[in-house]
């Protein structure tokens, strides 16, 4: 089915070297137990190369079908579609996210 906007996140688990990305859908109504859970778990984080999770809300205008070139880490499976950034997420001439990413954790 069609993505709707306002439930749509892209999450990334960081840690010193590696981190992990993916989409989710979250409905508004289960947000604010969503979030809980991953500040715990980001408390939980002790030291700088222990991973934390960032959650961006995102317009789906900033996502593209996967194309032959991409490589896999660029992937981002959502159910069974998959789907690819178009570019970074952040303008770092302007020290600001791109417009449709909202980081919200």
């Amino acid at each position: 089915g069609e993505i709707k906007m306002e439930e749509l996140y892209y999450i990334r688990n960081v840690g010193c070297d590696d981190e992990t990305r993916g989409l989710a859908i979250i409905p508004k109504e289960f947000f604010n137990i969503f979030k809980e859970i991953i500040e715990n778990l980001n408390e939980n984080s002790q030291y700088g190369c222990m991973p934390t999770i960032e959650v961006f809300k995102i317009n789906k205008n900033i996502l593209r079908e996967v194309e032959k070139h991409d490589r896999p880490y660029k992937i981002l499976h959502l159910g069974e579609k998959k789907y690819a950034l178009k570019g970074p997420i952040y303008d770092y001439e302007t020290d600001n996210y791109i417009k449709g990413v909202e980081k919200v954790i």
